[in-house]
Order: C-alpha cells, then sequence, then structure tokens
C-alpha cells in the first residue's frame, strides 16, 4: 500500500459524439475508455489524466485527450468537480470535470498499457457499464443516475451541462 500524500489534480474530459446544443436525439455518445491501471482497473472512465506544474486545465485537457486517444478537442468548458479517495492505493484525488468538443484527429488507443480500448458510448447504455469512481461521484452530483447504478435519466444530464455552458462557462485554455 501507498503511503498517504498530497492530494493531486486530475482532469476528466467529457466528448460527446455528435454536438450536445445541435441535437436533442437520445442516442447520442460520450468516449470512455477501459482502464488497465491500478486505480479503476476494469471499469469505463473519461480520457484524462493528472494536472502538470504551471499547466492551465485547458491545456492539460488537450494535452491528455491527443495523448490518450489520438482526439484534438477544443472549447474546453468546466463543469464540475469531485474529491475522490482510494485508500487501498494510498492515493487522493480531486477531479476537475471538463466538456469539450472533438475538432481533429482519428480516434486510437494510444497507451495500450493505460486503457484496453477506447468507445463511443451511447449515454443510454452507460447504467450498464462498470464506471471508473470519479465518473459516477460527477454523475452522482449532477442527479444523473437516478439511484446508484440502475436507471439512468440522460434527459437531465444533457440540461444541466447546457444550463451550465448557458451560465457563461469559459474556455479554459491555458
Amino acid at each position: 500500500m501507498t503511503s498517504y500524500s498530497r492530494p493531486q489534480v486530475g482532469v476528466g474530459v467529457i466528448m460527446f459524439g455528435e454536438s450536445l446544443l445541435e441535437s436533442t436525439a437520445p442516442n447520442q455518445t460520450v468516449l470512455l475508455g477501459l482502464r488497465k491501471g491500478d486505480l479503476g482497473k476494469g471499469k469505463w472512465g473519461l480520457p484524462g489524466g493528472k494536472l502538470e506544474y504551471g499547466e492551465g486545465f485547458g491545456d492539460c485537457c488537450r494535452r491528455e485527450v491527443l495523448e490518450e486517444t489520438g482526439l484534438e478537442i477544443n472549447g474546453v468548458l468546466p463543469l464540475g468537480f469531485t474529491n475522490d479517495f482510494f485508500p487501498e492505493q494510498g492515493e487522493h484525488f480531486v477531479t476537475l470535470f471538463f466538456l469539450a468538443e472533438t475538432v481533429g484527429g482519428t480516434l486510437e488507443n494510444r497507451e495500450p498499457d493505460k486503457h484496453e480500448t477506447w468507445e463511443w458510448v451511447q449515454l443510454e447504455d452507460l447504467a450498464n457499464r462498470p464506471l471508473f469512481a470519479p465518473f459516477v461521484q460527477f454523475f452522482k452530483q449532477l442527479g444523473f443516475f437516478r439511484d446508484l447504478g440502475a436507471e439512468c435519466g440522460h434527459e437531465n444530464f444533457h440540461k444541466t451541462v447546457i444550463e451550465t455552458i448557458a451560465k457563461g462557462g469559459e474556455e479554459h485554455g491555458s
């Protein structure tokens, strides 16, 4: 077991397969990767990673998404955060969640030592997959899951994200 240390800052980037603001279709998809590492092995999580010293949030999001998936993003908007403890690994993260638009690149698994695969997952299918703890915590905060792992209410999620953007979220570039 790792000894406890100060919390680290991580980012999770929510990317949709089609524009959230241009479509109200219930079959929208979000990009998820099947994790291999000590934290969340066998769980589906968002692209993201650790914030580096002196790095801006948007820069971190862009770097991590490109490093992991080969995709380029823009329009990085803050959505919220979680306070995540992993006692078995002696880890503590504050995870910052962002919404971003895919603007280029080709989806590929660029870090096969960290992820089995990347998939565009339909929102209504999220409740049927084992999800990485920070992602579940974030969705619980938003009221996305009506209970701890059963029914999924994607209409609530769309509304919450759109309201967040409408409140004047600005891109976090540097």
